[in-house]
């Protein structure tokens, strides 16, 4: 085996990267017209990664048959195929195309309901921001509470939107290799507030906990969203009083629970519990049989 050729495919993983890794890959290309067809379609696709449109045109172009795609056998090439057909790949479906160009909807395809973190992984990297927009310290505003971005040009603003979409999804089910690779892309201001608080419920509500806690989350817009609709100066207009903490006390999530209330412990919506709260959340533990969580209550609240 020739190992300066081990990277050549090495991304593809499956029969390429086996292939291409072993002595005399070169001369099995020239004379295999099967092995040189496999490697055509995949150089085609390598350079078409980069822009939606162009894997699209690119993977309809390629037309892998299902059982090409047993026989390749590419986790890489399966995200794409589902990406582009909206389908996992079984070894009997053939290819057909699902209309799509746009890359939020490719991204998402990749995340629910089975990741595929190659693909992910690869789509990402090669859909980069242009130098301005990836160093922060070229177009980015800190202050206490947030992380604005400024002047970003239109083809990034799509980018930060096509990511941010996606890692909306990836938190709302718990997708914790998803939220890690898109985490560095996501920019953490009010935009997408009301899909941020779907995702952030939805993850409470599911008891995603190892997510929520986790490095890659906890430095994101959690604790802004913990305490909306508590009562407190960020109510909106026309909301119920269901947030996130509150469905942790409804669904038994006492370790989601305990982890809201220590980042809430230091700001100003905590003292605005007063004892209808309290005993709302002790009739929601009750109701839901959730005898851990009522005792919780009981000693933490009690006094």
């Amino acid at each position: 085996m020739d190992d300066t050729k081990t990277s050549i495919y090495h991304h593809w993983g499956g029969l390429p990267a086996t292939l291409a890794a072993l002595d005399g890959f070169q001369t099995v290309r020239a004379d295999d017209p099967n092995v040189a067809d496999m490697f055509a379609k995949l150089d085609r696709l390598d350079a078409a990664v980069g822009s939606a449109a162009g894997l699209v045109a690119a993977m309809t172009a390629c037309q892998f048959t299902a059982l090409e795609m047993s026989r390749i056998n590419s986790p890489l090439l399966d995200g794409l195929w589902k990406a582009v057909t909206g389908r996992d790949p079984d070894g009997v479906t053939p290819f057909d195309q699902s209309p799509t160009t746009e890359l939020p909807m490719l991204l998402v395809r990749l995340v629910f309901p089975r990741l595929y973190e190659d693909t992910l992984r690869r789509m990402v990297s090669r859909n980069t921001l242009s130098k301005q927009a990836d160093d922060p310290s070229s177009n980015v505003v800190r202050d206490d509470s947030e992380v604005k971005f400024e002047a970003v040009p239109l083809v990034d603003r799509a980018l930060f939107d096509a990511f941010q979409t996606a890692f909306i999804y990836a938190v709302a089910i718990g997708q914790n290799r998803a939220v890690e690779i898109l985490q560095p892309r996501v920019v953490h201001n009010d935009e997408h507030i009301a899909a941020k608080h779907m995702a952030f419920d939805r993850a409470v509500r599911c008891g995603h906990f190892d997510l929520l806690s986790s490095a890659s989350y906890a430095q994101s817009w959690a604790s802004k969203l913990a305490f909306k609709n508590a009562g407190g100066p960020d109510v909106e207009q026309g909301t119920k009083h269901d947030e996130p903490i509150q469905a942790s006390v409804a669904y038994g999530h006492l370790n989601i629970f305990k982890w809201l209330l220590h980042r809430l412990d230091t700001s100003p919506e905590i003292e605005t519990l007063d004892a209808y709260t309290v005993s709302t959340w002790l009739g929601h533990a009750a109701y839901g049989g959730h005898r851990e969580m009522a005792e919780y209550l009981l000693h933490r609240f009690g006094s």
